[in-house]
């Protein structure tokens, strides 16, 4: 058995094609539009990893830098994103593996103090590998996060009151 831990921006033509068809089985997006995702990835963040095994890959996991209030990039978080593996392949320990990979790489390349990761259906698998439960993170996308907290908060209150 032969698994390698790779970035996707570093792989194959035909390893993308691979992820992508992964993806897609789980969360279905337009080819195209996965296929733009995938491609962001780099050394500088987001960035994908595959585990391949064989040859054929069998998991994918993103990670991203999380974003400040107020605007920039936070360096004591990383943020887990997209963590799946081929269901085919589960209960042999590859998520396991991709999932030590990505930590030791925050770690020691990106310099994170922490790794964080959100999940509704999976949280016995995580909590087998260490991670503790918390309340919930919020979650910014970049543009929110150029707006000051209390601006934050009292935008937050008012989609509340809406509902």
């Amino acid at each position: 058995m032969e698994l390698k831990m790779l970035t996707i921006h570093e792989s194959s033509h035909d390893e993308l094609e691979q992820t992508c068809h992964l993806l897609n089985e789980k969360w279905p997006r337009p080819r195209s539009a996965r296929m733009r995702w995938l491609n962001e990835s780099s050394a500088s963040l987001p960035i994908s990893y595959i585990a391949v095994l064989n040859g054929d890959v069998v998991g994918h996991a993103r990670v991203a830098p999380s974003l400040k209030v107020g605007g920039g990039v936070d360096r004591v978080n990383a943020i887990v994103t997209s963590v799946i593996v081929d269901p085919r392949k589960r209960r042999m320990g590859l998520g396991k593996k991709l999932l030590n990979h990505i930590e030791a790489e925050c770690r020691s390349i990106y310099k994170f103090g922490r790794v964080v990761l959100w999940t509704e259906d999976q949280v016995l698998f995580y909590e087998s590998c260490g991670y503790i439960r918390c309340r919930p993170l919020s979650i910014l996308s970049a543009a929110a996060s150029k707006i000051e907290k209390n601006q934050l908060h009292s935008l937050e209150s008012m989609l509340v009151a809406r509902k």
